[in-house]
């Protein structure tokens, strides 16, 4: 091919339409030989990385299978472990009750059922996050069930050994029931650990 250019040399531009500098060539081959090496590798590590991808899929259902023979055998065991919490919470309620506070609990239930007056009973008693807690009823027979009420409430706040390591001993909620024929009166009486 021949190339003719009119134009003086001196106003000419010149172009380096090599990549690489004057005398400088590389065969065709070798360019060729670089482009299928560099494709043969992006295909061998598309390859490994799907032999890779096939064999964490065969894991992955191996331990699903496992996880599925173990499932039963766990729940056992995070229930044991939530029983195990909540009876460790419990000793620990006891403990702080008992061995800090130095509180005759025997002594007070002996002045709770001599102070009980008769028609009224004791359906709890209670002890949570240091709030003492008397939950009972009485039958309704003349209005007099709430002087009985009242009665085992001034009767406890009177006596210096049931107040003994006690705050404010409070008649909480009463209320009203109906059970067949009979109707019955809840009450709640409250008191605090010092």
């Amino acid at each position: 091919m021949l190339d003719i250019n009119l134009i003086p040399v001196a106003f000419q531009k010149k172009t380096n339409k090599s990549l690489f500098p004057a005398g400088f060539h590389i065969p065709i081959e070798v360019v060729i030989g670089l482009g299928g090496f560099v494709f043969g590798a992006i295909f061998l590590v598309n390859l490994v990385l799907f032999f890779t991808r096939i064999n964490k899929a065969a894991r992955y259902g191996e331990l699903k299978k496992e996880w599925q023979t173990i499932l039963p055998e766990k729940e056992d065991v995070d229930a044991i472990i939530n029983d195990m919490r909540q009876l460790e919470t419990e000793l620990k309620t006891i403990q702080s009750v008992a061995a800090e506070n130095h509180i005759l609990w025997s002594e007070k239930l002996n002045i709770i059922s001599d102070q009980l007056p008769h028609g009224v009973w004791l359906k709890e008693i209670n002890l949570k996050d240091d709030v003492f807690m008397l939950e009972g009823s009485t039958m309704v027979k003349e209005n007099a069930e709430l002087i009985n009420v009242h009665r085992f409430t001034s009767n406890l706040k009177k006596d210096p050994h049931f107040l003994d390591h006690l705050t404010s001993f409070e008649l909480g909620s009463i209320q009203r029931r109906a059970v067949g024929h009979v109707d019955i009166v809840d009450f709640l009486l409250t008191t605090k650990i010092k």
